[in-house]
């Protein structure tokens, strides 16, 4: 299999940047070019509307840092060789990700398993488990080592 278009999926936590290494690595062996995606969820904000809040200004502020963030990521050493492209979308985050591989052809999704937890996990389900249902194409999804499971 040749993997010409990889893309890597982050929430931009700690555990989602563990799909980085997989990634640069893959991008490297196939010469591939590598997107780094952050969906903004419009959930979050739709959420403010009804006590008056300026949702608008707070989103614009979370797109500028959310740029800056995947900026700096791929500011890094070893991003050096890397062709790549970050791009800040807003939307339901599966339902984006999923758009987005289709629409550059994506050949791999690379994902952290581990981004949200606790209630908003609950209610709304893993971001990667969707993704893995629904994807177009292969999914690498990538657990952190800090997170050991224990046989019941």
């Amino acid at each position: 299999m040749e993997f010409k278009n990889i893309l890597m999926t982050t929430d931009l936590s700690p555990y989602s940047l563990s799909a980085k290494d997989i990634s640069l690595s893959l991008a490297r062996k196939y010469s591939a070019k590598l997107y780094l995606l952050y969906v903004i969820d419009e959930m979050i904000f739709v959420e403010l509307e009804p006590y008056g809040i300026a949702y608008q200004d707070i989103q614009a502020t979370h797109r500028e840092q959310a740029e800056l963030k995947l900026k700096e990521i791929i500011s890094g050493e070893e991003w050096k060789d890397i062709r790549c492209e970050s791009v800040v979308i807003t939307g339901n985050p599966f339902v984006e990700i999923i758009r987005f591989a289709k629409e550059k052809q994506i050949d791999v999704i690379v994902i952290g398993t581990h981004g949200r937890s606790g209630l908003s996990h609950i209610l709304f389900g893993s971001t990667a488990e969707r993704v893995i249902r629904k994807a177009p194409c292969p999914v690498l999804s990538v657990r952190i080592s800090e997170h050991h499971f224990e046989m019941p």
